[in-house]
């Protein structure tokens, strides 16, 4: 199952509209508030997040495919890091 923009665009609006303290990172460097939440973010990623005039928390998030799926290469590097350096010898 391939992670979409906005199953990550639900989580952070989720976790910000319970967590008053995600909130207020969300609102003043939501780069950072994604960051703390996925790990590293794809290059080219812009997250975006504002509140709405009845109080919720609208995020949007922008990748540089932009296709609302995210590649094998941006899957990786939100939920794996960098990635697993290969086998390791016990020899």
């Amino acid at each position: 199952m391939q992670t979409t923009l906005q199953q990550m665009v639900e989580k952070l609006s989720s976790r910000a509209n319970s967590d008053p303290a995600f909130r207020a990172l969300l609102l003043s460097d939501a780069a950072q508030a994604a960051t703390n939440e996925f790990g590293r973010l794809p290059a080219g990623m812009k997250v975006y997040a504002e509140k709405s005039a009845n109080g919720q928390i609208n995020v949007r998030m922008e990748s540089a495919s932009n296709n609302g799926e995210l590649s094998a290469e941006e899957l990786e590097s939100v939920v794996g890091g960098d990635g697993f350096p290969g086998p390791i010898s016990m020899l």
